[in-house]
């Protein structure tokens, strides 16, 4: 795997999300989280804690 193959976490997460045709809305409800924490996790501003990831 070369450094064009590798993503981070968020970048990941967007990825699947939008595969499963999901809203970031959908998602933070499925994951009892807030929008605004599904976005900084998506944009890498913030990690995901444990039980969320």
């Amino acid at each position: 795997m070369n450094e064009e193959d590798t993503y981070s976490f968020g970048e990941w997460l967007k990825q699947r999300r939008k595969q499963l045709r999901l809203t970031q809305r959908e998602l933070a409800s499925s994951a009892f989280c807030s929008v605004p924490m599904i976005k900084k996790i998506e944009a890498d501003e913030r990690r995901p804690s444990l039980e969320l990831a």
